[in-house]
């Protein structure tokens, strides 16, 4: 029965249903700061694929909860490239974006920065990205909803 309770009880966490408390850490996506004369500036600028790497990443290593720019990632959740802004669940958000994840910070930085992996392909792209632990972390879906 403490099995069921505890399985309960993270599936809640993981489906954005509950306030989760805890360390974690922050990642911070910005556009690039120079674009080459001739360019595609839209080659330069964060886009819904780079934030959904990085939310993948970070549930694959455990993060117990998560959300961008202040809007928690729900069993619904949806991202979606607009130009130079994303909706999170039709919420409209610019950059820089920050992703917020709760759960064991060294590992979800070290699954970010894998050599070949999610950072890497960011800075690639030309993303500015920044991962900074945090001793503690709130990510309440109520208050996110209402404000």
């Amino acid at each position: 029965m403490k099995n069921l309770l505890e399985d309960l009880d993270r599936l809640r966490k993981v489906v954005g249903d509950v306030k989760v408390q805890g360390p974690g850490i922050e990642v911070s996506l910005e556009d690039s700061d120079y674009v080459p004369d001739g360019e595609d500036p839209n080659n330069y600028i964060v886009h819904e694929f780079h934030i959904q790497r990085v939310v993948h990443e970070l549930f694959v290593a455990g993060a117990e909860a998560i959300a961008i720019n202040g809007y928690r990632l729900t069993r619904q959740s949806y991202i979606q490239c607009t130009g130079p802004v994303i909706r999170v669940d039709g919420q409209v958000s610019s950059a820089p974006f920050v992703v917020t994840a709760i759960g064991d910070a060294d590992i979800l930085e070290s699954a970010l920065t894998l050599p070949g992996g999610v950072h890497n392909q960011l800075v690639n792209d030309e993303i500015t990205v920044r991962i900074q632990k945090k001793n503690s972390i709130l990510l309440d879906p109520h208050l996110m909803e209402s404000g």
